[in-house]
């Protein structure tokens, strides 16, 4: 019997070896190199990766080093170099990344969007979000990613994009700032407020929500008798209606325009809030990216390239050439500290 138990002890600590073994050969050891397919999840400071051992969550640092290309959307292939941090995170070394087919690109059709890139994006497939609705794009191993860090869904970028010889959309380039090399482009700058129309008539008022039609010289108004579509001018009165994004409450006064089309006079909405909060605004920092659709009337939440950026509006004093934010739009905010610990809006332009 004593014999026995002490054979079945002896099998036992010989099985836990081998398990723990185990366990820890499916950790990533100093200076290991794993393989697998990004996952979905990663964001721009955590890429997660699918691997036979399991999923591994590694920090993207600003001295890891890409290769094969820097885009990082789910289903595309990867080898990483890890290290250990002192953070108890695994940290990225470098990331080689695999590749994909070419096409016959017609150069002629190149133009600019800005968006941002959904989460039901792919290894190979684009869609982006942008101020005139969403938008599939392609792109390969021709695409010049050198303007960017990484390709990440829930960030925002601008794309020159061209047509193909399959009919679709390819992207040539992906940046974080516009270029003026294509006549065509769509531009920070592509619109502009005018009172081109005469306005006659009665003036009517109405309360409702902004849609997701809305752009920056168009508001789309969900009523209570249907939806109205009415055009912002130089002259309209958005001082305490300028967030327009969509589900926003407004009440605006509207007249019809010579040019058929029905004019806002005036769009009142939410105002921000004092924080009372002292803002630093001697030496200003300014940040560019896109208006996300979490933005209120208190804070304004923009898309940069490396993440997301929480902005008070309370200390907001000009919005220049602009008359309104909607979502999808590519601003230029000035910002100061404020005491409160929040960054708080000086200035907003194109």
């Amino acid at each position: 019997m004593k014999k026995l138990l002490s054979l079945i002890m002896v099998s036992a600590m010989v099985l836990l070896g081998v398990l723990s073994f185990d366990i820890t050969d499916a950790k990533a050891d100093e200076g290991t190199t794993i393989s697998g397919s990004v996952a979905t999840g990663s964001t721009a400071s955590i890429l997660k990766v699918d691997t036979r051992e399991g999923t591994y969550e590694i920090k993207i640092d600003s001295s890891t080093e890409f290769s094969g290309g820097k885009v990082l959307l789910p289903g595309k292939n990867v080898t990483v170099s890890l290290r250990h941090g002192d953070d108890a995170y695994l940290h990225a070394v470098s990331i080689k990344a695999g590749g994909a087919g070419g096409v016959v690109i017609d150069n002629d059709t190149a133009k600019e969007i800005s968006g941002k890139v959904k989460d039901i994006s792919s290894k190979d497939s684009l869609y982006i979000e942008t101020s005139d609705g969403d938008q599939m794009i392609k792109f390969d191993d021709n695409a010049d990613l050198s303007g960017i860090t990484y390709l990440i869904a829930g960030n925002s970028y601008v794309f020159k994009i061209a047509k193909a010889n399959d009919s679709n959309w390819y992207a040539l380039a992906i940046s974080d700032s516009y270029s003026s090399s294509y006549g065509n482009s769509v531009t920070t700058s592509s619109y502009s407020y005018t009172d081109s129309a005469t306005l006659s008539g009665e003036t009517y008022t109405c309360t409702g929500t902004v849609t997701s039609s809305t752009k920056p010289t168009i508001l789309y108004l969900n009523c209570s008798d249907g939806e109205r579509q009415l055009k912002i001018d130089a002259s309209t009165d958005t001082s305490r209606g300028y967030i327009q994004i969509p589900g926003t409450k407004l009440t605006v006064t509207y007249r019809y325009g010579s040019d058929a089309y029905w004019h806002a006079v005036s769009v009142e909405g939410p105002t921000a809030k004092s924080s009372g909060a002292s803002v630093k605004s001697d030496n200003p920092t300014t940040v560019v990216g896109t208006v996300s659709s979490k933005t209120t009337a208190d804070k304004l939440f923009l898309d940069v390239s490396n993440g997301e950026m929480e902005i008070k509006l309370d200390s907001l004093s000009n919005l220049d050439g602009l008359k309104v934010l909607t979502q999808g739009m590519k601003i230029t905010v000035k910002i100061g500290y404020g005491s409160d610990a929040y960054w708080h809006a000086l200035s907003i332009s194109k």
